[in-house]
């Protein structure tokens, strides 16, 4: 069964009040990742605090590999939230529908490791 942008993104929504619980001196973001290999759009709830580890939790995996689906989920999502979204490994791609640039980052394991 193929997932809708509405069904992709009231899961996502859903998944993300479950899981976000704001306490203080706590950084919260949702990270995107474009993973090339599997062919997905990967959500991660991201969170922070100065002394604790860094951790992710996985909300959901889009399916349908398009830019455009992907665009029309992120709209519907910040309509309904105002945490800062993070892009990853998307390599300076454009939004089909707006034509801007996705400026995130490029996640490389081997450049966080000490030689």
């Amino acid at each position: 069964m193929i997932e809708t942008v509405k069904q992709a993104s009231e899961l996502i929504i859903e998944r993300l009040d479950k899981a976000f619980k704001p306490k203080l001196h706590h950084r919260y973001q949702l990270m995107v990742v474009d993973n090339v290999y599997d062919q997905t759009y990967n959500f991660f709830l991201d969170i922070w605090h100065q002394h604790n580890r860094r951790r992710s939790i996985p909300l959901h995996s889009v399916v349908t590999y398009e830019l455009q689906f992907l665009e029309q989920v992120i709209n519907q999502i910040t309509a309904n939230t105002n945490l800062t979204i993070v892009y990853i490994n998307f390599h300076q791609q454009r939004w089909p529908l707006s034509q801007r640039i996705i400026y995130g980052r490029t996640l490389d394991v081997n450049k966080q490791r000490k030689s």
